[in-house]
């Protein structure tokens, strides 16, 4: 039997080309899935002739663009609209149906009795003339057929001989490629090129021409094929042989149709030859078909009698004429029949409402939830189907599981499990924003306007940042990246428009800067010229619904897709606009429903604050969201206090109640209820005090309330022989507050006073810089908090008064008993000198060397050791005794302030003057006296 070929060598060509073009949907795949692979054999490369490639839109496409709103291409063109290298291969397996004509070379192989082999040409009569063997006529024939007789003429002419019979090499031929080609022209091929092949080595086909009604003329007759039947893997007549002196004619482009919106291919359509219009399904096909399966809606943009185009609904077997543009779109986008889980769930997403009527189906147990959910509120948001208007209602997951307190879902329902830190965040920023006596957005602008660097500097403790582009925009918060992120991977937002909002929202300091969520209208002077052309040729109304259209990407956005927000399911962050982006709604909607939910924990619980919580909680539940009570916590005496509001009379009444611990259970709370825990009383005080120095047990003692000073000393052993309680330091907290006060208040006073002598220009500059020198010491000063108290027992036992409160903080010491007195100030030989009974102030001075020329003797004062001042009395007009001088008292000599009081000198010298004359006046009428 004869080695034949399955596979034409024309197809092969055919074939190879579409692959490389790598074109989706094309018959390229489908011939190849149909057709064995060809014979190896040589190959010619025929390269075509030189044209340009189109590089803009034709008139057609603008005006089917322009018409439709979205840029539309011509279908087929990308593939035969321009010219393509052609490799046919020269030898091999043919198909029967081959037709050979002169040139072509047929190889013959004989084994058996005969084993030789030869090439044969048919000759221009026609003939293969094969020796042994009476001339064969081929010309004309099918290669099957002539074959055959050459396998039977051999066989009798050399028995026991098989002949195996293929095609040595195709014969060259011309053809004239004529019409709506780039180049038109004659074309050398070969005799297993198509008319494809003369098509693409012609530059391909202009868009003004036909691709379903080419024309191959031969020997007087004239057959059509259609280029979309063979793209679509129908019909290969695209395939059929040429002969020698064929014409392949491309006519004019005829009547068109387009298809936008849900189908595979939208595009530019040609109607089939001597058609002016198609049925829907015919045209969905040739698109095709439908790109996801679903209810669909049919419109058309059709046109009236007069010419003017008009959107107009369509049946399933509607007809769409020439110039009309089919719309496929979905009927209805939302997913019915469902509730979805977000939040603090383990497993987040979409339910059957079938399966989960209830809140108690959904959520079974605290196995469904996370480790960090808040079970005492959540959220249903419910969307209405007929005003589509949202609600919310809140529920208690611990009622559901306790069976008290579950909810039906409808379809379309969202139900939101919140964290705890989300409950904490939320209720913080709510609760601040009821204290400021405002609603949630003005709460939330000044918080915003307050922000430096991003975060509020009155954002509540646990309340997260808010955005700062908010109060730029005056349209509430900014959606975050991640909620744009999700509106752009649900369709929501064209491809890129994230970017661009968080761009503009990051660059956007004016008022008047537009919202960072509205998606910005794509250039036109990107890479697609089909979409600059159409937009520059089209009138203003298409040109804006182009705009709209087309996605940043130059590509159309098909379909008439509507999207919800997208659920960023699963996430913790506690940013109220991530949290709103969940449940599909603005942050400024979900602070004003969860303020109305608070309940304020205060007093012994290890997490005081605001908390949500349904109508109908338990109290107990509530302390332990709370973190629980406190070990200190007084259980006999809860205060509740509740406020009732009745809407319908505009009048509230608040109302308190006192619970003990076995009530806790069965007390329902409502909303904006405010609990109060208090501490037990306890006369142990909440601090310690120390006592260091003489006594027998020095240390830290803790204290109880009303504890004095006299029993802390017998707990530490009482002072020992060598102390000293006349010189005890007592120092405390308080006192020691107060001295701060003073100091800061003086220095006030006395920056005031330099603020009104600097207005002088007579005063002393250096004297203004020595009292704000003085000023600034002032204020450094460290307060000591000593205070004058006496520690001696038995005075203590004598004279009960004198036995004082002790306080938490206080701190003691007792020194050893001193045996000196101390000098100091304006003397000449400052120091210690050893104590004597009999010895008085004027002593002291005296073994001090006196006072000095700058001392003010009339000032002198005496520092004792309990830390008690008394002046010195020198007068002889004093009837009392001589100043006893205890042991570890201080002498102290003052400055004469009087030389260095140089701005009183040079603002009031006229002053000093008259009362230096008023003083010598006087002591002229003492010494008369």
């Amino acid at each position: 039997m004869a080695l034949i070929g399955v596979a034409s060598a024309q197809d092969a060509s055919i074939s190879s080309i579409l692959q490389n073009l790598g074109q989706p949907g094309s018959s390229a795949q489908s011939a190849q899935s149909q057709v064995p692979a060809v014979q190896t054999a040589p190959a010619q490369s025929l390269t075509p002739a030189a044209a340009p490639l189109p590089t803009t839109p034709s008139r057609l496409e603008l005006l089917y663009s322009q018409r439709s709103g979205q840029p539309l291409k011509q279908y087929g063109y990308d593939i035969f609209g321009s010219g393509q290298t052609v490799t046919a291969t020269q030898v091999g397996g043919v198909q029967d149906n081959y037709v050979l004509g002169p040139g072509d070379q047929v190889s013959i192989v004989n084994r058996g009795h005969d084993n030789s082999a030869y090439v044969v040409t048919v000759d221009r009569d026609g003939r293969l003339i094969i020796p042994n063997v009476d001339p064969i006529m081929a010309a004309g024939r099918p290669f099957g057929i002539v074959r055959e007789e050459i396998e039977t003429r051999i066989a009798h002419a050399a028995l026991g001989s098989k002949a195996y019979i293929s095609l040595a090499t195709a014969r060259q031929i011309s053809v004239v490629v004529s019409g709506e080609v780039n180049v038109p022209g004659v074309r050398t091929l070969s005799g297993l090129n198509s008319p494809v092949d003369a098509l693409l080595l012609s530059g391909g086909v202009r868009k003004t021409g036909s691709l379903r009604n080419i024309i191959i003329e031969h020997a007087g007759t004239r057959r059509r094929f259609d280029l979309y039947a063979f793209l679509n893997g129908g019909s290969r007549t695209g395939a059929m042989a040429l002969a020698e002196g064929d014409r392949v004619i491309v006519p004019a482009l005829q009547d068109t149709v387009a298809v936008i919106g849900l189908v595979k291919r939208p595009g530019i359509y040609e109607l089939p030859p001597g058609t002016t219009s198609t049925d829907a399904q015919a045209l969905m096909r040739i698109a095709g078909g439908i790109e996801i399966a679903g209810v669909t809606r049919l419109t058309k943009i059709g046109l009236t009698p007069n010419g003017r185009t008009e959107l107009m609904v369509l049946g399933t077997n509607g007809v769409i004429r020439s110039g009309e543009i089919l719309s496929v779109d979905q009927r209805q986008t939302g997913l019915g029949g469902r509730v979805t889980l977000v939040g603090a769930v383990e497993l987040p997403g979409a339910r059957a409402l079938s399966d989960a009527p209830k809140l108690s189906s959904l959520i079974h147990d605290g196995s469904d939830l996370s480790g960090d959910a808040y079970t005492l509120f959540g959220l249903v948001l419910h969307r209405d189907p007929r005003t589509k208007f949202r609600t919310a209602t809140a529920f208690s997951l611990k009622q559901v599981f306790d069976g008290t307190g579950d909810q039906r879902l409808a379809d379309s329902d969202i139900v939101m499990v919140f964290t705890t830190d989300q409950v904490r965040a939320l209720a913080g920023i709510a609760a601040s924003s009821q204290q400021n006596d405002t609603n949630t957005l003005t709460s939330q602008t000044t918080l915003t306007s307050a922000t430096q660097g991003g975060v509020s500097n009155n954002t509540p403790a646990g309340a997260p940042p808010v955005p700062v582009a908010a109060a730029a925009s005056g349209a509430g918060p900014v959606p975050t990246p991640q909620m744009l992120a999700a509106a752009q991977a649900a369709g929501a937002l064209p491809a890129g428009a994230a970017a661009a909002a968080n761009a503009a929202a990051a660059n956007a300091p004016a008022a008047a800067s537009p919202p960072a969520t509205q998606p910005q209208a794509p250039s036109t002077s990107g890479t697609n010229p089909l979409l600059s052309a159409a937009m520059s040729q089209a009138s203003p109304a298409a040109a804006a619904m182009l705009s709209q259209q087309i996605g940043p990407d130059g590509q159309p956005i098909t379909g008439g897709l509507t999207t919800s927000t997208a659920f960023a399911s699963g996430t913790t962050s506690t940013d109220p606009t991530v949290i709103a982006a969940q449940l599909g709604i603005t942050s400024d909607a979900l602070l004003n429903i969860v303020s109305g939910y608070l309940v304020w924990v205060q007093g012994e619980v290890a997490q005081p604050g605001p908390y949500l919580a349904d109508k109908g909680t338990a109290l107990q539940a509530m302390l332990d969201a709370a973190g629980g009570v406190g070990p200190q916590a007084d259980l006999s005496s809860v205060e509740v206090t509740s406020t009732d509001v009745d809407p319908f009379s505009g009048a509230a009444e608040t109302s308190r109640n006192i619970y003990n611990s076995g009530s806790l259970q069965t007390v329902a709370l409502k909303p904006l209820d405010s609990i109060r825990i208090r501490r037990v009383f306890s006369d142990r005080d909440s601090g310690s005090v120390t006592v260091l120095g003489q006594v027998r047990f020095p240390g830290v003692f803790n204290i109880n309330r009303g504890e004095r000073l006299s029993q802390l000393l017998l707990r530490a052993g009482g002072i020992t022989n060598e102390g000293y309680p006349y010189g005890a330091v007592f120092l405390r907290v308080s006192a020691a507050q107060q001295e701060l006060l003073s100091y800061q208040r003086e220095a006030s006073q006395l920056e005031s006073s330099i603020g009104v002598a600097a207005t002088n220009p007579n005063v002393n500059p250096t004297a203004i810089g020595f009292l704000q020198t003085l000023a600034a010491e002032l204020r450094a000063q460290k307060p000591l908090g000593r205070i004058t108290a006496v520690l001696d027992p038995i005075v203590l036992v004598a004279k009960p008064e004198l036995d004082i409160l002790l306080e938490p903080g206080d701190q003691i010491f007792i020194p050893k008993r001193p045996a000196t007195v101390a000098v100091s100030g304006e003397v000449l030989n400052a120091g210690a000198f050893q104590y004597r009974q009999n010895l008085d102030a004027d002593d002291y001075l005296s073994k001090a060397g006196g006072a000095s020329q700058a001392a003010d003797t009339s000032l002198t004062f005496i520092i004792y050791p309990d830390g008690s001042a008394q002046p010195l009395r020198r007068s002889w007009m004093s009837f009392a005794g001589p100043q006893a001088i205890p042991p570890g008292s201080t002498i102290v000599v003052p400055r004469d302030p009087a030389p260095f009081n140089t701005m009183v000198f040079i603002t009031n010298i006229s002053d000093i003057l008259s009362k230096l004359a008023v003083t010598a006046a006087s002591l002229a009428v003492l010494g008369r006296n």
